[in-house]
């Protein structure tokens, strides 16, 4: 049903500690479907197709996959030129997705681990919000983010919570 608010997650990343655990992201998708009663469309590269899947495998468990679209692995760019447009929130990794979203100014929920927005690839849409463990005397640990936590506590993503993440979204949904 693409009259309601679509929002897009985006759980993958070319960089494994640029992940937030793909648990939360599918926690996150749950409750904006049961609580606010959005459309979701799951987002990702081929590579990134088992993450979507997932996803979907857990709202099936517990809610119908009526107005869930797995568009992981689906894609062109030419694709995404007319989905983006039908996005009223877009909630990703800093990864590629952040910086098409900011090319389309839909808002965007950014979530920050191993990098800062300080380094320069925060999102740019009008409407954004970043959601980082800022305590952390860690971060940054790479200009990427490497594959795997150097200090194998990968607490800068493990740490933010999903109700963290969702209150970002309420401003974005109503």
């Amino acid at each position: 049903d693409l009259s309601k608010k679509i929002v897009a997650l985006c759980p993958g990343s070319a960089w494994g500690t640029k992940k937030w655990p793909i648990e939360y992201f599918a926690n996150l998708a749950l409750k904006l479907k049961q609580d606010h009663g959005v459309g979701l469309f799951i987002l990702g590269s081929l590579k990134e197709e088992p993450l979507a899947t997932y996803m979907e495998e857990h709202l099936k468990k517990y809610s119908s996959l009526e107005s869930v679209w797995n568009l992981a692995g689906r894609t062109t760019l030419t694709d995404l030129k007319g989905i983006y447009p039908k996005i009223a929130l877009l909630i990703s990794n800093d990864s590629s997705p952040v910086h098409f979203a900011s090319a389309f100014n839909i808002p965007t929920i950014a979530i920050f681990g191993p990098t800062t927005p300080q380094m320069g690839f925060s999102p740019l849409a009008d409407q954004s919000n970043v959601v980082e463990h800022k305590a952390l005397h860690c971060r940054p640990c790479h200009h990427h983010g490497p594959q795997r936590c150097p200090l194998k506590h990968f607490k800068c993503m493990r740490e933010i919570t999903v109700d963290k993440v969702l209150n970002q979204c309420k401003n974005y949904l109503k």
